[in-house]
């Protein structure tokens, strides 16, 4: 073979490795948030049924936590003197 055909060939090789690469990084990119999301509702669901929680518990659950998250920060603070003791 000549050497240019040979050279070309190469070339071909490694344009072809680059693109396979920017392609899986594009792939990556795109979907690792969605793949991350699913993941950790996965990983909720099992958490759930470990606990034997249902899917209505886990709603009032999560609807709690929202509350709790809405509170100010001394919510927790007593402030009756006939609760303090």
């Amino acid at each position: 073979m000549s050497t240019m055909l040979e050279q070309a060939i190469i070339d071909a090789a490694a344009l072809k490795e680059a693109a396979v690469k920017n392609a899986e990084s594009l792939i990556i990119e795109k979907y690792s948030t969605e793949i991350k999301e699913t993941i950790d509702n996965l990983l909720e669901q099992d958490e759930m049924d470990d606990l034997g929680v249902t899917g209505e518990e886990a709603a009032v659950s999560d609807s709690a936590k929202s509350v709790v998250d809405d509170l100010p920060l001394g919510w927790r603070k007593v402030t009756s003197p006939a609760l303090m003791k």
